[in-house]
């Protein structure tokens, strides 16, 4: 699985270049997405991670990616119950069930033994992704690609979810001005 993260840096930082990769690597946290990370060894010199300064620059390899597999865009398409899902996923079969997030079952309180101050008992999210091929990807082109492929995480009230990223065609649109 290949991972596409956007940096956001400080205006007034330098850009990151080829020297800040072993910081960045080393940055890298161990779970993720309710997972593991396991990038190789650092000293094995093994090319895992790349810094791409443009939407255009990082497009260029995404596309040349082989025909296998398929991107795992966020969809609008979503249900309050199963039966909805189902329904959204026999109106559009390249959708599929995934788990977008936690819904907390009580709000939080102070509890003996946990780690955090505060805690509560939360239950899995489930709605639906849109899974796209690598050809389809490439022959919509950069700037579809840019303002449909990116999740972002969004804490609202008591759940914890992942959904669409606002669109990334303003970052695409000023770095193609010369």
């Amino acid at each position: 699985m290949d991972l596409v993260l956007k940096l956001v840096t400080d205006e007034n930082d330098d850009p990151l270049s080829d020297t800040d990769l072993p910081f960045i690597q080393a940055a890298f946290p161990s779970r993720f997405a309710g997972g593991t990370l396991q990038p190789p060894c650092l000293y094995e010199k093994a090319h895992w991670c790349s810094l791409y300064s443009s939407a255009q620059e990082l497009f260029e390899p995404l596309s040349r990616l082989p025909r296998g597999g398929c991107w795992i865009y966020p969809t609008t398409e979503q249900g309050s119950s199963v039966e909805e899902l189902l329904e959204a996923m026999q109106a559009k079969p390249s959708c599929r069930p995934v788990t977008v997030g936690y819904v907390a079952l009580e709000d939080a309180r102070k509890r003996e033994g946990s780690l955090e101050a505060e805690h509560c008992y939360a239950e899995p999210a489930i709605g639906l992704a849109d899974c796209i091929g690598s050809i389809e990807v490439r022959l919509a082109g950069a700037k579809a690609f840019l303002a449909n492929a990116f999740w972002h995480m969004e804490v609202d009230g008591r759940a914890m979810l992942v959904k669409k990223a606002p669109l990334l065609e303003p970052f695409y649109e000023a770095r193609q001005a010369p």
